[in-house]
């Protein structure tokens, strides 16, 4: 006799299923950082239910209940609730609640897809409309400003002008250069390879500007990293790689 009990019979509360979809997520080898922001969107969505004493059973999750939740959402403050930051007396924004919906979009779909429920309820669910923004670049008496700020030059103002100046030229995002590898630089050929979104790898070029301040902080001014195996380019003032969250003096 097979004794064996499937994930149908064992979990059916909702956040059981969010354990288990988080599990699947890592097994798929998605990014640990795309990984969290699933688990905390959904526990979200589980916290408000909670809150509200609505059934977290996965069977008995509908259309009406998704919508209320979005329109909780688009009322809600920024970061009501959060552990660490303080909550803002302004809305979140359409985007965020836009993610949130993604989330539960394809959380519920890969409910389906597993057979641990019969009915799509996100189906019809609709995101809030994005209105695009026209984002203003920087005027060359600005761009002067900042690197002014980096002025004395030492270890950490040679670190942070290089990164702005990369930025700029290459349009790279903030994770693509905090996890820059020292094989990725190309010099000679004013070139680096990065690893994006998906962990797809494309080459960029860098103008002369941001290849001299790149090369001025490697050879003056990178600190010896606090692991000797560390082959981050940036590093913190303890010679450690920079994350999204670096700080408390460190940095």
């Amino acid at each position: 006799m097979n004794t064996q009990i499937s994930i149908e019979q064992e979990a059916k509360s909702l956040s059981e299923f969010i354990d288990y979809y988080e599990i699947c997520n890592k097994a798929e080898d998605k990014s640990p950082k795309t990984v969290a922001w699933y688990s905390a969107n959904l526990k979200s969505f589980h916290s408000y239910l909670k809150s509200r004493h609505l059934p977290d059973d996965s069977d008995r999750i509908d259309i009406k209940i998704l919508r209320q939740y979005v329109l909780y959402l688009l009322k809600k403050n920024k970061y009501h609730g959060h552990p660490i930051t303080p909550e803002k007396k302004e809305a979140l924004s359409a985007s965020s609640v836009h993610g949130h919906v993604r989330t539960l979009r394809a959380f519920l779909s890969w409910l389906l897809s597993e057979g641990l429920i019969e009915v799509n309820p996100a189906k019809d669910l609709k995101p809030p409309k994005l209105y695009q923004k026209v984002i203003s670049t920087l005027f060359d008496d600005e761009i002067r400003a900042i690197l002014a700020l980096f002025v004395p030059m030492n270890s950490s103002n040679a670190r942070n002008q290089t990164i702005f100046m990369l930025m700029l030229d290459t349009g790279l995002r903030m994770g693509e250069l905090i996890n820059l590898k020292m094989a990725d630089i190309h010099m000679k050929d004013g070139l680096l390879k990065v690893i994006g979104k998906g962990k797809k790898e494309r080459i960029v070029p860098m103008g002369s500007n941001a290849q001299r301040a790149l090369q001025r902080y490697l050879f003056r001014y990178r600190p010896q990293p606090f692991i000797t195996s560390t082959d981050n380019v940036f590093l913190s003032i303890l010679g450690k790689p920079l994350t999204d969250v670096t700080g408390h003096g460190q940095f």
